[in-house]
């Protein structure tokens, strides 16, 4: 039995941006281990504060600003897929509409072979 032609609308968009992506993580993989670089990112949050001293107090909300520095917890992938628009749910969907495929044909394969012997 042939194979069938799926339609896999997000396989086919990672496809065409697998190379830039592939360098993309290696480069970041790379920063991460041998230069122990991460990524961070600036976070700016309201905090409860009642000391009308602070040179960014609220008086309405009675908070003041904060500003931090945190690790970027988002895996590579994620970060990939976002930049390039590519939805992993879609993704894992169209795996296992693959899968399925693939189950579908073996079946068929099986059974052709039962029928010829």
């Amino acid at each position: 039995m042939g194979f069938t032609k799926l339609d896999l609308p997000e396989h086919d968009k990672l496809e065409k941006v697998k190379d830039k992506s592939q360098a993309i993580g290696e480069f970041l993989e790379w920063l991460r281990g041998a230069k122990k670089i991460r990524l961070c990112r600036w976070n700016t949050y309201e905090e409860p504060n009642y000391d009308k001293n602070e040179p960014d107090f609220n008086s309405k909300t009675k908070t003041h600003t904060v500003e931090s520095l945190d690790y970027v917890t988002t895996s590579i992938e994620q970060l990939l897929a976002e930049f390039f628009e590519i939805d992993l749910n879609k993704i894992e969907e169209e795996n296992r509409v693959i899968l399925d495929d693939l189950r579908k044909q073996r079946e068929a394969d099986d059974k052709a072979k039962g029928t010829q012997q």
